[in-house]
């Protein structure tokens, strides 16, 4: 394998470590975070959760349609990446910040935004990135082995997020 190919195969995978470690970090740390350190029942915690899946079941389909009729010189996908990445590290920042509103529902109304800001900013870059290997080459083979780096990069990213924090 070339060079050349080889560092367009690892930019290309390096942007699933935020899919592969965000989804880990929040389907393992997040409730247990929300329990112990903002303090909210359980019920609550699955009612935000559940309202968040809702709302990424109608934001994934419409980012998809957004991107697929998006005309730009950087092409349909990757001017979302660009403009969304920046929003990354204030969604997660949002997402695990320690809220200590004295009042249940406030808590509940703040880790609900900061919820609903995550899952958007993540729907923002993980749906025209997941659409974008499609894009990179028409030749099945090559396509594949993008893919097959990306889902290296997703694993790698997704164990370490989980493991890290435990230890």
């Amino acid at each position: 394998m070339k060079n050349n190919e080889l560092k367009k195969k690892l930019a290309f995978a390096s942007a699933d470590i935020f899919g592969g470690g965000s989804f880990n970090i929040v389907n393992f740390l997040y409730p247990g975070f929300l329990a112990i350190t903002v303090g909210i029942s359980p019920y609550w915690i699955g009612i935000v959760i559940l309202v968040a899946r809702i709302w990424d079941a109608v934001t994934d389909p419409l980012m998809g349609h957004i991107s697929d009729r998006t005309q730009s010189k950087m092409g349909k996908r990757r001017i979302y990446l660009v403009i969304a990445a920046p929003f990354v590290l204030l969604s997660m920042f949002l997402l695990f910040f320690p809220y200590s509103f004295s009042s249940t529902g406030l808590r509940v109304v703040a880790v609900l935004v900061s919820y609903l800001i995550f899952t958007t900013v993540q729907t923002s870059v993980m749906i025209p990135y997941y659409s974008l290997s499609s894009e990179i080459t028409s030749d099945y083979q090559k396509r594949a082995s993008y893919n097959s780096y990306r889902l290296g990069f997703s694993i790698f990213s997704s164990i370490l997020c989980v493991a890290v924090p435990v230890l």
